[in-house]
């Protein structure tokens, strides 16, 4: 059975999923992490011959690709809902589960997340852990997504809104793949918030709205950022065939180790968000280049700081194009 999450699901049983996934539930020990291979046609070395190119072009180029990630970073991460605040990541330790897979495909995608999440720089928890990141295929979402919500609303985080969760529920135009995310604001420094009125915490509809009470004042960095404390990304395989396992689970974690923003245009950039996008034949194998330069930086820079979707595309560049 998938064992449900004591607090955050405590009316979901791995047997309700399991029904809908026609498939065993892998939730295992993380594999040694190692780093997940980038597409096959990802930037390589500059050629040789790059060096007798005008300094003129070469500054052009290094300028439109500038302008290329930017834009990319920008789009990815600009989601209403934490756009004033950080760019949300896990800053708990991440513990998969996959459900709906035959056992061999199941331990191959746990390993791949684990590894993904690991590389990238994210905390991965040890066995025994309380089950904070879902990846499950089915063939009828809608069905398997409505009996959660009716088996427990808790496990939708209603600071997002109720627009945002019917559109989970019954989305007008049904994607193959459909993620939710739960976060909470936490200090810089890891502390969490607070209701108590000595913080300044204030109550609306009943409902506290929680504060910091470590404030610190500063025109460079965030007194507050948001962790993500689930994730669900729920697989249609009705509109998934022909993609490889790699594929699927190398999707999932660029989309599910932060919130990403599926309506923004990211142009030409080499991306697996692409996937559902592109013609069969022009699909990413994998995560690529990009993907993993961005997930390295984003887990790698200072999630308080005010610069830092800018200190994210700088490292980029870095690594995908190093002068």
């Amino acid at each position: 059975m998938l064992l449900a999450r004591t607090r955050a699901l405590p009316a979901i049983g791995l047997g309700l999923l399991s029904a809908f996934c026609g498939g065993a539930t892998w939730a295992l020990p993380p594999f040694v992490p190692v780093p997940p291979q980038a597409e096959a046609d990802s930037p390589t070395s500059p050629d040789a011959d790059r060096a007798s190119l005008p300094q003129v072009t070469i500054e052009a180029q290094r300028e439109a690709l500038q302008r290329l990630v930017n834009g990319f970073v920008e789009g990815i991460t600009h989601n209403p809902r934490y756009y004033d605040g950080a760019i949300p990541r896990w800053r708990a330790p991440l513990c998969f589960a996959v459900a709906g897979l035959p056992d061999e495909e199941g331990a191959l995608v746990l390993a791949r997340l684990s590894q993904i999440a690991a590389s990238a720089g994210a905390r991965v928890a040890r066995r025994n852990c309380e089950y904070n990141f879902y990846l499950v295929l089915t063939s009828d979402p809608d069905q398997l997504i409505k009996r959660i919500y009716r088996g427990s609303h808790s496990f939708f985080d209603r600071d997002a809104g109720m627009p945002a969760i019917r559109r989970f529920l019954s989305p007008s135009n049904p994607e193959a793949v459909r993620v939710w995310h739960n976060a909470a604001i936490t200090s810089r420094h890891d502390m969490p918030t607070s209701e108590d009125a000595s913080c300044g915490a204030i109550s609306a509809d009943n409902r506290a709205a929680p504060v910091s009470c470590q404030y610190e004042a500063s025109r460079l960095a965030r007194g507050d950022v948001w962790g993500l404390t689930l994730a669900f990304v729920i697989v249609d395989t009705n509109r998934s065939q022909g993609l490889s396992y790699v594929q699927l689970a190398d999707y999932a974690a660029m989309v599910g180790l932060t919130d990403v923003e599926f309506d923004s245009d990211v142009g030409n950039a080499p991306t697996i968000l692409r996937l559902f996008a592109e013609s069969p034949e022009s699909r990413p194998t994998g995560l690529t280049a990009w993907d993993l330069a961005f997930l390295n930086a984003l887990y790698h820079t200072d999630q308080s700081s005010l610069t830092q979707r800018s200190e994210i595309a700088v490292r980029i560049i870095q690594d995908v194009a190093p002068q």
